[in-house]
């Protein structure tokens, strides 16, 4: 059994400030963050495939946290229109696109990727 910090305003300033975001009722995703706790995240197996990606799996009930909490989280962020690696914004093809039509004006190209926090 894991333990696990209520959410309350006496814990850390990080989760008081997470606390007040999810608040806020938003399309019946309250009921179920309102009552929920602040745990350590664990993963559950780290797996290597052939191609040397590494994926990890988390247990389900903190990957069921982490979707709720990005539900609540992605209305009130803004996603760049640059980031291409969303499907809206024409993934991969686009961002390649843009990568040839700037290619004569400069020397190097940098391609970045988020593994890890």
């Amino acid at each position: 059994m894991r333990s696990c910090t209520p959410l309350t305003r006496e814990t850390s300033g990080y989760v008081s400030s997470v606390s007040t975001i999810l608040r806020t009722p938003m399309s019946g995703i309250y009921a179920f963050i309102g009552t929920a706790s602040v745990c350590v995240l664990k993963i559950c197996a780290r797996i290597t495939r052939t191609d040397d990606e590494v994926l990890h799996l988390w247990r389900a009930r903190d990957a069921l946290a982490l979707k709720a909490l990005s539900l609540v989280l992605s209305p009130r962020l803004r996603l760049s229109p640059r980031c291409r690696h969303v499907k809206v914004h024409c993934g991969l093809k686009a961002a390649v696109r843009e990568v040839q039509q700037h290619l004569p004006d400069y020397d190097y190209a940098l391609r970045t990727d988020v593994k890890g926090f």
